[in-house]
């Protein structure tokens, strides 16, 4: 596997499960994965936080939870998940202190990214 899956999986994610799904296509996956960290929907989501605006950060979160899940970034999927159940469940006042392990994953995941591209 080559520097960037081998950062991913050290840094949790299920690389070789998510590829079993992609046909074992490292590059195919590296690239989404890519995209996915840059996804817009990650900026609305802090966004939709600082307008307390909880039900588009639900919609949102949930939406990012099941990519982060089929792409087998756990250290992302399992706060996610646990942030959208605050939401779901309409508990708001704890919302941001869970939303604080989401921006932390996505920070880790984007750095991950970041130097990827530039080892290139």
């Amino acid at each position: 596997m080559g520097q960037f899956l081998d950062e991913l999986g050290n840094w949790g994610a299920d690389t070789e499960g998510a590829m079993r799904n992609l046909y074992a296509d490292e590059k195919y996956y590296a690239e989404l994965v890519r995209a996915f960290a840059r996804d817009p929907r990650i900026r609305s989501l802090e966004i939709a936080m600082r307008a307390q605006d909880y039900a588009d950060a639900f919609t949102l979160s949930h939406g990012l939870m099941n990519e982060a899940r089929k792409l087998g970034l756990a250290p992302l999927s399992e706060p996610l998940s646990l942030f959208a159940d605050r939401l779901r469940t309409r508990n708001w006042k704890d919302a941001p202190n869970f939303y604080g392990a989401v921006q932390q994953q996505i920070s880790r995941l984007q750095d991950l990214v970041r130097r990827s591209d530039s080892s290139v």
